[in-house]
Formats: C-alpha cells, structure tokens, sequence
C-alpha cells in the first residue's frame, strides 16, 4: 500500500512539474493601456489676438463709450508648465489641469480723435493662468482627442506715451479675469510620457486704467477700459504618474 501511494505521488509529481515550468516561465500578460492618473508637464508656443481701448472716465460722460484706439494686433510667445489629472471609463477620459505661462505678448496703437492722436496705447500681458475641465475620447490606442474650457487670469499692462506733448509715459498693470476653451491632441510615446499639440481661445474682461483717482494728467491720456482676447497654440511635453 506504502508503494502504492508512493508512485502515484510520484506520478502526480511528474505531471505537474511541466505544467508549473510552463507557468514559470510565461511572462505576466501587460496591463491594460489607460489614461488614468497624474500628469505634470511643461508647454510652450505662440500667441496673438486683439486689444482696444475704450473710454471710460466717468467725468466727461459724452465721451464714456466711445473707442480710444481702433482695435489692433498683438502678439508674442508662452511658456510654462501644466498640472493635472484624467479618469478613464471605457474610451471617454475625463480631467482637470491648471497651467501657469510666463507671456511675452505685446501690441500698439495710437489714440483716435477726438483724444490725443498724438498718444500710443501700448498693451502687454506678461503672465497667464488657466484652470480648465477636459473630456476626450481614445480615438486609437494610446492616442486622445479632446475638448477644454474654464476660466483664466492674465497679467496685463497697460501703457500709454504721451512723450510728444512732454506729458510722460505712464503704465498700470492689473489682472484681469476671463475664460477660455479649445482642444488638443496627446499621444503615448510610453507608459510615462506623452507629447501633445493644444489651441486656446481666451476672451479677458475689460479692466479699467488710470482711473480718475491716480495722480496723472488725465485730460491728455484718458481713462481707459482696456479689452484684450488671445489665440494660443502650443506644444507639450507630459509625465505621468505610474
């Protein structure tokens, strides 16, 4: 009876030790390739759109309304970086990301009459912020099409050269509060890293300089609502989270 049980363990041995060799050295299947996590990256392109000046000093109530300047081109590059997260459900990802740009976009144009045609306008955006949601679709592996849009703030200054009538040159700067929407393309090079191209609209609220209350002459440069919109196209580099 001992031998009895002693050969079929034996036997029952010899049969499982293939097959536990087999599993062995089967490598574990990859997982399943997914948009979800954590992502950080940097960004950077060009920017340009369109800035006006309207009057605005309640003083002269004929003139609040009118255009101080035509509306003119400006122009520039950005740079900075992105912070974000997606959920993936089937093919739809979800997300939100945050972006902080250093801007270098810049434009003029000289006062209209009846102002002081004289006067350059001179509006320049230095920074910009967006927070944003995000909703994509795996449109091929590893590859994501997407729409966004939230709000956005910018840092925007706003000079006027009064210099030909020996008046000065004067700035101020404000941030000013607006939003945005546009959309994008990312790919996988790996499980890590991804690169993407984006464009942006951001339309900024009107803000309101050289107010009556600043001690400046502001018979020659006038108060000011200022409007400034914003084309963006930019290319990314993301790192994401395991």
């Amino acid at each position: 009876m001992n031998k009895t049980r002693m050969g079929l363990a034996a036997l029952a041995a010899a049969m499982g030790a293939p097959a536990l060799a087999a599993d062995l050295s089967l490598p574990a299947p990859p997982p399943a390739w997914s948009w979800t996590g954590w992502r950080v990256g940097v960004e950077g392109g060009g920017a340009w759109g369109r800035s006006q000046s309207i009057y605005a000093d309640p003083r002269s109530p004929t003139y609040v309304g009118l255009p101080m300047t035509n509306p003119f081109a400006v122009s520039g590059g950005l740079f900075g970086g992105v912070l974000g997260y997606d959920w993936q459900v089937d093919k739809v990802i979800v997300g939100a990301e945050g972006d902080l740009s250093a801007v270098s976009q810049k434009g003029a144009d000289n006062d209209l009459a009846p102002f002081n045609t004289t006067v350059i306008n001179t509006t320049s955006e230095k920074w910009l912020a967006t927070g944003r949601l995000r909703f994509g679709m795996s449109v091929a592996e590893r590859w994501l099409a997407y729409a966004t849009g939230g709000l956005a703030a910018a840092s925007v200054e706003d000079t006027v050269d009064a210099s030909a009538d020996d008046t000065g040159v004067f700035s101020q700067t404000k941030t000013l509060w607006g939003w945005t929407i546009g959309g994008g393309l990312e790919a996988a090079l790996s499980r890590n890293w991804s690169i993407k191209a984006e464009y942006l609209y951001v339309d900024l609220q009107k803000g309101t300089y050289f107010s009556p209350d600043l001690i400046v002459p502001n018979a020659i440069i006038g108060t000011r609502a200022v409007h400034l919109d914003n084309n963006i196209v930019r290319a990314g580099l993301n790192y994401r989270f395991d």
